[in-house]
């Protein structure tokens, strides 16, 4: 007897593709992503900047030990030198500083005039670094290695007390926590669930139980109804967005630098997006069951590769290419750009194009496929 029940449990939870998934699959995806993101195998390839100002015999050999990094030591394998792709580059400070806020640098290291003066007469100066804290990976990984290049540099000119020191500056603000880099990526989140599961599910369902047949035999318009089940959506994604961001605001106190009237800009056109987004699933989806595994199979690339807990340049490059064809990826980075000053993964012109155009394509398609009654 107990057999048999031990074997019918297993009938009905090889039955459940819900458990299945949340049990087997889910777990499974969890170990690829994380196993991308931090492999051992996986090399830096970041662009670095160094503005060399001092003339002295220490900026030099600081600079140059840097510099060095992507050298291969003797004996060392090739592939073991995390380093060997990263990419370095001089000039002045305006114009690296500048590059850094453009995202075309992800940090910059400034030697400044007088360094090798102060260190000899035996007063203490500073190296100045610069990273973008959107590199979760590789900014806490390069401040450790300069510090420990500028600590070895120390002891070997003073022999003494240290007198050479490194100060961090975030390329966004000192006041920028990780929180901050957080709520951007929520906020984008729940706009991308709110289209593919709370508007192409009701709708799957509506029509599979026939709802959508009776109303559309009643005088009502098509188009009102249509609209009233858009309109309804889009007030529900501004209500969430005030929510989370009052919750942000209250409870952790997180920054919103940005110009507030851009910011509800980007939200309007991003709800819209994935609400086309959700109808076009609606469209294409015979039943509930098969509505439920195409917004599964969309939304969890997107919600762990976008950019939402992770930053995209802490991918793989071919993996980056993927991901910039994921309509989440150009909202998060939207917003992250009008809420912190993060710097930008693509232009304004180019995120405000891409989200306009699925959300044309989406809405074109929802029209061409969609049907009233069930198939």
């Amino acid at each position: 007897m107990f057999v048999q029940l031990y074997l019918s449990q297993w009938r009905e939870f090889s039955r459940d593709r819900m458990a299945l998934f949340f049990t087997i699959l889910f777990p499974l995806i969890f170990i690829s992503i994380f196993g991308l993101l931090y492999s051992g195998g996986s090399k830096f390839d970041e662009k670095v900047g160094i503005v060399l100002e001092d003339q002295g015999p220490i900026g030099p050999q600081i600079a140059s030990a840097i510099e060095g990094l992507t050298q291969t030591r003797e004996g060392q394998d090739p592939e073991e030198n995390v380093f060997s792709d990263m990419k370095f580059s001089r000039g002045t400070a305006s114009e690296l500083d500048a590059q850094l806020q453009n995202g075309d640098l992800q940090a910059l290291v400034i030697i400044p005039a007088g360094l090798s003066d102060s260190i000899m007469s035996g007063q203490p100066a500073s190296v100045t670094v610069k990273v973008d804290q959107t590199s979760q990976v590789f900014a806490p990984f390069f401040q450790g290695v300069v510090d420990n290049i500028i600590a070895s540099v120390d002891q070997g000119i003073t022999q003494s007390k240290p007198m050479l020191t490194m100060q961090v500056q975030s390329v966004l603000s000192s006041q920028i926590r990780g929180i901050d880099f957080l709520i951007p990526g929520i906020l984008a989140m729940s706009i991308m669930q709110l289209g593919l599961f709370a508007t192409a599910q009701p709708m799957i369902s509506m029509r599979t139980q026939g709802v959508l047949k009776r109303l559309n035999a009643t005088p009502l318009p098509r188009w009102m109804l249509l609209v009233s089940y858009v309109a309804m959506r889009l007030t529900i994604g501004l209500l969430q967005t005030i929510i989370i961001i009052a919750v942000g605001k209250l409870m952790f106190d997180v920054a919103i630098l940005g110009n507030i009237f851009v910011l509800i800009g980007w939200l309007l056109l991003s709800i819209l997006m994935f609400i086309a987004i959700g109808f076009f699933v609606a469209a294409i989806a015979k039943t509930e069951e098969s509505g439920n595994a195409i917004t599964q199979l969309i939304n969890f690339p997107m919600l762990f590769l976008s950019g939402v807990f992770f930053p995209v340049t802490g991918l793989p490059d071919w993996l980056q290419v993927v991901v910039k064809a994921f309509p989440l990826t150009y909202t998060v980075d939207a917003l992250k750009q009008v809420m912190i000053n993060a710097p930008p993964i693509s232009t304004p012109l180019v995120n405000l194009l891409v989200q306009a155009g699925w959300l044309i394509v989406m809405t074109v398609l929802s029209i061409r496929f969609f049907k009233w009654e069930a198939r």
